[in-house]
């Protein structure tokens, strides 16, 4: 011996052969470690070696299912027998015994049983009824005094039985010729009984029982016998506990001469043990380990055989197992094992590669050369994968097989076509095609997609093809599979080749071509029959497919499939005609006929949302036959949200109808004092709402109900949030306070819910009011629009809490009809009400919009707010082509615009966007219109003028031209003392402190006279005031003019020096002192040249 193996059986044959018996050893070891080899080699050693020594080997796993009790003890007999351990009488007792486990024993008796004749029966039957009966009844009364029926009844009942086999006697004589009485017992019947003894699995006594008289008759003299109890391991964990109770029974027997010479060895794998007991823990110890160590007096551990090259060992089975196959093949196998197959440490068993390859070669055999090698050994690899779930395997493995094949693209066919037993060209269908089936009826749904990415693209190309065989039954049962089958395929998108997809589509035309009761009412067929109309490769063909799509139309029945076949329809020809660009024929009418059918259809469209074609599709063939039935159901107080709607519809698609007669019904409706439901009043209300645009009756009906008092009364008993909501709308547009004299009904109580609602909105359905809102300012001039929401808070104040609430929803679901223009024009308004912060970022947000808007509308002072706010949205500044607009139109104002702004102070808009632009580079210069503005003001100020602000003046100066400012100076320069004069201190302060500045710049135009008046005639003036303005623009002035001054007489220089003189004295104020000096300095020097 040698060898891990042999080192293992030899130590088991010196264990067996040189000491006592009566133990059990247990052989440890792994799966494939070599365990069965080791048993084999100690038997061929043992039996080599001592023919006194038998080892029986019992494979516990190849009897599951069996007995095994009862298995064990048969084999164990069989095998003594072969060994001639046991013979003659002994084995003919064991026989017997395994016969009766084996449920082989039988027993057989006869019973023979006279049988009873027909004849018998009847009168045996009449013999326990009537003499019984019949002696009951005579004796009952004495026979002298009962009725002669009764007696009568008594005696034929006691001879009955006389009377039924003279019966039988007179039948056989006309028979048989024989009158004898009838036979009561005709011939002896025999009865087998075959018993079969029935022997259950035997229990542990009777087990114990049996073996210890097998092995008395055995194991005599010197013998000794070795029980190797194999694949225990291998069995479930009930029948394995069972063995592992009955091998107790082995050394459990008590006073046997053979207890010391029997052995016990046990090869098992311990991890796979432990599905016994699994990993239970008893006091801190396992007791799978506690167990084999109670049990088992020896182990012995049998090590995993170790190949030094097991790559060299796998392709050497490989080349022998395939020899006609290249060597690239095989490294492509290897690579399977290596990648997908070796687990754990990486050092395979030998057994585990036999056993690979040997697997690889039953596919081969199966399949020679119809699939490639390599692919019949990654099915092997991914086989158990395969069979818990197809897809998932396909799915989960994908990277790892392209990384190992990248070149391969039918992998998934051969590896389904192994797994179905299928063709390769057909495994695919087996796998996916119910499942393409299922993608192809349900659009939307992931299966389809799915399903694509895991399928070639030319094969998936094939599989929706086959898929499509059924559309020609679908055509005929269920049409709209056709519609969902194209959507479904568009969806697919890129992963179903270009051509299939034409191809599909195709198909799919030509079937809906003869289809009809489309189901217009599913949007997925509407969206399908899009992609139907779309592929079809001509405008000619696609007019002729919608031809036949619309005749093949459903008429549906019931209101909610009405409804939803007329949305359906609706949408599938607006589309057509916007994203197509094809018509609707002309002819072509929604297909009901009458005027109830034609509400529900008509309630269900949004109608200001479709071309214009498509409306006519859905006008009524007779319109007044429509309205008709509206005024009827408003007459029977029928009159719900459907013909609310109904009407709304038909506003839009007027044709100068005439509306009177629903007008003035709805208006009867609601002008009472009675009390209505909810849905009614706002049906009707809702209904002259849309009505309000093209009918003045409609306008008027709502104005009087909304300011007398009737609106109030139906509000008073209104629950209903969206009712409420509806009711307020015409109420704050026509009546904002409220107030309506006389109040009937329940007025009074409705107007204080009025104002209280406009405090505190809460109950009201302000996101449905809104909406309401939204849908009637959008489309068509209206009284109800957010101008008419926001004037409504200028009537009364009281009102803004509810307006600001409603603007705000609208600015959140509906910022559409916060359109440029109102922007523009109530930015004020909506700052207030929406705050400051949310208005602004909404012109932040339709910054281009209201630029453009402004720009198209031309400039406006009233619109120089939203001119700030403009400058001011724009985050990288605004577009230089706004800054010119704006330049162009300050320019553009006139000398009455301008004198409106000066009076608005230095808080004008225009001063500010003057400014605004200089400060962004783009500085704007005026011309004379603001300089007469500004001379105008000036001059008003000289009379105390208190509309205007000095330093408003002041400022605008800033932005005449020069020409413009210049020309300015000398007009101021040659009237200036004309006007000092004129108005002597009535304003003199203000109207220098404006322009003072100016008139010095043109002070070239003060002529002598000028001069004289001004010492004369306003300096003594000025001299009381002590104006430092005043003081100090007259020292400035006589500086510039210090010339003229020698022309002036001596006697007026004099006194007017004199005067500043007495004034230096008496003035506190350095600054106006300064000035004075300034004045007197001018004078003395002219004095001093004289």
């Amino acid at each position: 011996m040698g060898g891990g193996h042999e080192l293992t059986a030899r130590a088991l044959v010196d264990l067996v052969l040189n000491s006592s018996g009566g133990k059990a050893v247990a052989l440890l070891g792994g799966w494939g470690s070599g365990k069965s080899t080791v048993v084999r080699l100690f038997q061929q050693a043992v039996e080599r070696n001592s023919d006194k020594v038998r080892v029986f080997v019992f494979d516990a796993w190849s009897h599951e299912g069996d007995p095994l009790r009862r298995s064990f003890l048969e084999r164990l007999a069989a095998f003594l027998a072969e060994t001639g351990w046991v013979k003659g009488k002994a084995l003919e007792q064991i026989n017997n015994q395994m016969d009766e486990l084996a449920c082989r024993k039988e027993s057989v008796y006869s019973q023979t049983s006279p049988v009873m004749t027909r004849e018998g029966y009847w009168i045996g039957f009449f013999l326990t009824l009537g003499i019984p009966l019949g002696t009951a009844l005579l004796s009952s009364q004495p026979i002298y005094q009962a009725p002669l029926w009764f007696s009568v009844l008594g005696v034929a009942a006691l001879l009955s039985p006389f009377f039924v086999a003279l019966y039988f006697m007179i039948r056989g004589l006309r028979a048989e010729g024989r009158f004898e009485f009838p036979s009561l017992v005709g011939q002896n019947r025999t009865e087998t009984r075959t018993s079969t003894l029935r022997t259950p699995e035997p229990t542990s006594v009777e087990f114990e029982a049996r073996f210890k008289d097998i092995l008395d008759r055995a194991v005599t003299d010197d013998r000794r016998l070795v029980i190797v109890v194999d694949n225990l391991d291998r069995l479930p964990a009930e029948q394995a506990r069972s063995v592992w109770a009955t091998m107790r029974t082995f050394f459990d027997v008590r006073g046997a001469a053979w207890s010391e010479k029997i052995w016990l060895i046990v090869p098992f794998d311990p991890s796979a043990i432990c599905h016994l007991w699994g990993n239970v823990q008893s006091d801190g110890e396992n007791l799978t380990e506690v167990f084999i160590s109670k049990f088992f007096q020896t182990r012995l551990h049998v090590p995993p055989p170790v190949l030094s090259d097991w790559k060299s060992f796998l392709f050497k089975r490989l080349r022998e197992a395939f020899p006609r196959h290249h060597q690239e093949e095989l490294y492509a196998v290897y690579r399977v094992y290596r990648n997908l197959v070796l687990r754990g440490d990486g050092q395979p068993a030998p057994r585990e590669l036999k056993q690979f390859v040997n697997l690889v070669g039953s596919q081969h055999r199966i399949w020679q050369d119809a699939i490639p090698l390599p692919m019949q050994a990654l099915y092997v690899a991914l086989k158990e994968e395969l069979a818990k779930n197809p897809r998932v395997a396909l799915s989960k493995r994908e990277a790892e097989v392209k990384k190992l094949f990248p070149e391969e693209e039918k992998w998934k066919d051969y590896l389904l076509a192994q797994h179905f037993n299928v063709e390769p060209n057909k495994a695919l269908q087996v796998l996916f095609l119910e499942e393409i089936r299922k993608g192809l009826e349900a659009p939307g749904s992931p299966v389809l997609r799915e399903t694509a990415r895991q399928v070639r693209p030319e094969a998936l190309g094939t599989l929706v093809l086959e898929a499509l065989e059924e559309a020609g039954e679908w055509a005929e049962k269920a049409p709209e599979l056709l519609a969902k089958a194209a959507l479904a395929i568009k969806e697919v998108g890129g992963l179903l080749p270009e051509e299939d997809q034409r191809q599909a589509l195709g198909l799919l035309r030509s079937r809906a071509t003869s289809a009809g009761g489309w189901k217009m009412g599913d949007d997925e067929v509407v969206q399908g029959l899009m992609v139907l109309v779309a592929s079809a490769p001509g405008a000619e063909e696609r007019c002729r497919l919608i031809g036949v799509i619309l005749r093949g139309a459903e008429a549906p029945s019931g209101n909610e499939v009405i409804k939803d076949a007329a949305k359906g329809l609706a949408d599938f020809l607006d589309r057509v005609k916007r994203e197509l660009d094809l018509g609707v024929p002309e002819d072509f009418r929604f297909p009901v006929q009458e005027p109830a059918d034609w509400i529900l259809v008509l309630s269900a469209l949004d109608f200001w949302e479709l071309e214009d074609e498509v409306q006519k599709a859905f006008t009524p063939r007779k319109p007044p036959e429509v309205l008709g039935e509206l005024v009827a159901r408003v007459g029977r107080g029928e009159f719900r949200m459907t013909e609310a709607l109904a009407t709304r519809a038909l506003s839009y698609i007027d044709q100068g109808w005439d509306w009177k007669g629903l007008v003035n019904s709805l208006r009867g409706r609601l002008a009472t004092g009675n009390r209505y439901t909810d849905e009614e009043v706002r049906a009707a209300i809702y209904a002259l709402l849309q009505l309000e645009p093209i009918s003045e009756e409609a306008r008027n009906a709502l104005r009087d109900l909304a300011t007398s008092w009737f609106l109030l009364h139906h509000l008073a008993y209104a629950n209903d949030g969206k009712t409420l909501g509806t009711l307020l709308l015409p109420l704050l547009i026509y009546n904002p306070t409220g107030q309506s004299q006389p109040l009937g009904g329940g007025a009074s109580q409705g107007a204080q819910r009025y104002a209280g609602f406009l405090q505190n909105p809460k109950g009201v359905d302000l996101q449905g009011m809104a909406e309401l809102l939204a849908e009637l300012s959008e489309s068509r001039e209206t009284d109800f629009s957010v101008q008419s929401v926001i004037k409504a808070v200028k009537r009364n104040p009281q009102a803004k809490e509810l307006v600001a609430t409603l603007l705000d929803h609208l600015k959140e679901a509906y910022p559409e009809v916060f359109s440029p223009e109102i922007l523009l024009e109530h930015g004020k308004d909506l700052s207030e009400l929406l705050g400051e912060e949310a208005f602004e970022a909404m012109c932040r947000r339709r910054q281009d919009e209201i630029v453009e808007a402004a720009q198209s509308r031309g400039f406006a002072l009233n619109l120089l707010p939203a001119y700030r706010r403009i400058l001011r949205a724009a985050a990288d500044g605004p577009a230089e082509a706004f800054i010119h607009f704006l330049g162009e139109g300050l320019k553009g104002l006139q000398k009455s615009d301008w004198s409106h702004l000066l009076k608005e102070g230095c808080g004008s808009d225009a001063l500010a966007r003057l400014r605004e632009l200089r400060g962004r580079g783009f500085p704007v210069e005026l011309d004379h219109r603001l300089a007469d503005a500004l001379e105008e003001g000036a001059t008003a100020l000289l009379e105390d003028e208190a509309a205007y602000d000095p330093t408003a003046i002041r400022a605008y100066l800033e932005f005449l031209t020069a020409d413009a400012r210049k020309n300015l100076s000398a007009r101021m320069a040659r009237s200036v003392s004309r006007l000092l004069v004129e108005y002597r201190d009535w304003g003199a302060e203000k109207f220098l402190g404006a322009v003072g500045e100016v008139v010095v710049e043109g002070a070239e135009e003060v002529g002598v006279e000028d001069l004289k008046h001004l010492l004369v005639t306003w300096l003594p003036n000025a001299l009381t005031r002590f104006s430092q303005t005043e003081l100090e623009w007259f020292a400035k002035l006589l500086e510039k003019r210090r010339a003229l001054v020698t022309g002036l007489e001596k006697s007026i220089r004099v006194e007017a020096l004199n005067r500043v003189q007495d004034a230096q004295t008496t003035v506190g104020d350095e600054r106006p002192r300064e000035a004075l000096k300034g004045i007197a300095s001018v004078l003395r020097e002219e004095e001093a040249e004289d």
